[in-house]
This record gives C-alpha cells, structure tokens and sequence, in this order.
C-alpha cells in the first residue's frame, strides 16, 4: 500500500511522510517529481540513450537533484536514510561527508539526523586533463580517529567514494576512520547482487540499470544517439 499517494510531495511537510519508507514508496516520490528515465522499447536509431560522468552507456538514469532540489524531500530522505543507517549498525559519527556535488544537501540533512556536522569536498578541473574533474578535500581538517560517515545522492560504480575517500585521506593532516559502509538515495548498479570488496552500500532504493563501454554498447550499435542526462532531459524524457 502508498501511504503518499494521497498527497503531493513538494509541498508536503517533511512531518507528513511515514519514518519507514520501504523501497517502493522512495520510487514513487522519485517518478513523481520526474527523476527517473528508462529506455523504452526496442533499440532503435531514432530514440537516444544515456552516456554516464565516465563515458559508458546506459539504458536509464535517475537525477535524485530533482528531488533533492525542494528542501522537504531533502529532509524526508536525509532523515530516512540516517535512519536506515542506524537499523545497519552505524549509531554513532562524528560527521557526515557528501560526494560532491549531488550529495553535499543530502549529507547535511544526515548529519542533523545525527547531530553531528557536515562538511563537503569540492571538485577542481584536473590540472592534465581540463576536461575532467577531481574531487578535493580542502579549507577543514578533521581531529585525528574521526569517524567520518560518507554518503552520496546515487551510486553507479562507487568510483566518486573511492575518489573522496582517497582525497581525505590524502590531504587531512590527521588520520581518521572512514567508515566502509557509506549510504545512498539510489543503488542503481548494472547488475545486481553488486560488491563493492570492503565497502558495504546501504541505500533507500536499489535499482539495476544497464551500463556498457562505448565500444560494447549495443544503443551506439544500433545509431542511437548518446546524450548526458542533464544537460539533455527533456529531449530523453519529453519533459522539461
């Protein structure tokens, strides 16, 4: 049973949404604000497809800042997700890390669930290569055995985890634990089960969406034309 289907999400006080969303209703919230985009039907040349941050194809997207851009939801799935934490054993952090960009809203809502604080990395253009970007922790340095929680808004690879937690490590004078168990909106792997060696994903919803290297992908086969999701959503989804 939806227990928000009678309401309209936007405008909803954070208050209204049930504590303990189950998969299926963290969907509902996400198709309703128009944040989902699977390939419908054959293959064909005419209808394009999805091509990823690293390049690879794929046969859907979700764009949770679609989402996270009303302060309500932002709150609802910040809390949730804490939540969701804690049943898994995390009970206690001494801050809240967001993958930048789409995860630095999202990780201060965890961290007030928390009520520890939030800090955020940034990402710089690559000094080789301009058009790419790094992810840089800089401007904080975290007190030494600091247990840093990460979290991020949708997890595909895992690689952007990896890449913060290399540069926290990296640039914070001081060690710290960061924990392997990190929590997401979305798990949208291209299949599924999906490990990841040490670290455990712990997300609302779990979703499996193909992805495929260019020269493997069979949309670019068939002459389907390759677009990035946000800067062409509404020519995938026929909405702006």
């Amino acid at each position: 049973m939806n227990r928000i289907g009678s309401f309209d999400p936007r405008i909803a006080d954070p208050d209204v949404f049930p504590t303990d969303m189950p998969p299926e209703e963290v969907m509902y919230i996400l198709e309703r604000l128009g944040c989902i985009w699977l390939y419908d039907g054959d293959i064909c040349r005419e209808k394009p497809h999805a091509v990823l941050t690293h390049e690879t194809c794929s046969n859907g997207y979700i764009d949770c800042s679609r989402a996270l851009c009303f302060p309500n939801i932002c709150q609802v799935m910040g809390r949730q997700l804490a939540d969701r934490l804690v049943a898994e054993g995390v009970k206690r952090v001494d801050c809240v890390i967001g993958v930048p960009n789409g995860a630095t809203i999202l990780a201060y809502e965890v961290a007030r669930t928390y009520g520890v604080p939030h800090f955020f990395a940034v990402k710089l253009e690559d000094l080789i290569d301009q058009s790419k970007k790094r992810i840089v922790w800089r401007g904080v340095q975290l007190p030494r055995g600091a247990t840093v929680l990460i979290v991020e808004d949708a997890i595909t690879t895992g690689g952007s985890i990896r890449e913060l937690r290399h540069a926290i490590k990296k640039e914070n004078e001081e060690p710290v634990n960061i924990l392997d168990t990190v929590g997401a909106i979305v798990h949208r792997p291209s299949h599924l089960p999906m490990t990841y060696g040490d670290m455990k994903v712990i997300p609302l919803l779990e979703r499996e969406i193909k992805t495929f290297k260019p020269d493997k992908c069979p949309y670019c086969k068939a002459g389907s034309p390759r677009l990035h999701p946000r800067d062409h959503w509404q020519e995938l989804t026929g909405k702006s």
